[in-house]
């Protein structure tokens, strides 16, 4: 049982946040359980798909499942750029790094609180949508100011529509967050949330081996899209959620 103390999120949501992470096969401790998290106000817990006595174990404990989150990945050169959908945004998007604290405060300012509505925050009635939105921003911004990872501008026609914030490790993408902004939301442009790493790394010759990302159960649009893009699956978790009040 992996145990983290998230003291960020003090910051992000106002409440001491702490997240467990079972293993495969690992049993459920109830008292363990209990003892570590005790004096935490949010407690959040991740388990592996196929442990039903985990689950059953949360929910006598009062844990409520709020999502399932979804780990999945495709190669860049499994990747169809001959689709039609992709054949037909390919000649209008390009990405753009975001480089100053000036480009960073454009990003922000265009996250708004209903932009990432399927967000397990957002739909926890214990918080709200600007919580939620608060949240986002300053991992972004976080992000950026430490330098460890990588911030874009996805530009459709050359307008900026969204972003997309990843990590590289040895040509290995980890596409940590990205959105479309919430007034373009409704005109199909989801779809590039999903390919404009790979619209942009062929354009400039610098493919990467693969994209791994992450995907609530609750955005069935997006994985729609993902699905229709032919990711795959590499695992899935149950995530429980608790408020001590």
């Amino acid at each position: 049982m992996r145990f983290i103390d998230c003291t960020w999120e003090i910051a992000n949501i106002g409440h001491r946040t702490c997240e467990i992470s079972y293993e495969i096969g690992e049993e459920f401790n109830k008292v363990e359980l209990l003892e570590k998290t005790q004096s935490f106000e949010y407690i959040v817990v991740k388990v592996p798909m196929n442990h039903p006595v985990i689950n059953i174990g949360l929910a006598g404990l009062g844990f409520v499942l709020i999502e399932t989150q979804i780990n999945i990945s495709k190669k860049f050169k499994d990747f169809n750029f001959n689709d039609r959908l992709v054949k037909q945004l390919y000649p209008h998007v390009t990405e753009q790094i975001v480089s100053t604290e000036g480009e960073l405060d454009v990003v922000l300012n265009r996250m708004t609180p209903n932009m990432f509505s399927t967000d397990r925050i957002y739909l926890d009635p214990y918080f709200s949508p600007e919580t939620s939105r608060n949240r986002y921003a300053n991992w972004v911004k976080t992000e950026f100011l430490k330098g460890s990872s990588d911030l874009k501008r996805i530009m459709y026609n050359g307008e900026d529509i969204g972003f997309f914030m990843s990590r590289e490790h040895e040509g290995v993408l980890d596409g940590l967050l990205g959105g479309i902004y919430e007034g373009r939301q409704s005109e199909g442009l989801g779809f590039l949330t999903a390919c404009s790493c790979f619209i942009s790394a062929y354009k400039n010759n610098n493919p990467f081996k693969k994209v791994f990302t992450a995907i609530s159960s609750n955005n069935v649009p997006m994985w729609q899209i993902y699905d229709y893009l032919q990711f795959k699956i590499d695992k899935m978790n149950y995530v429980f959620v608790k408020h001590n009040d």
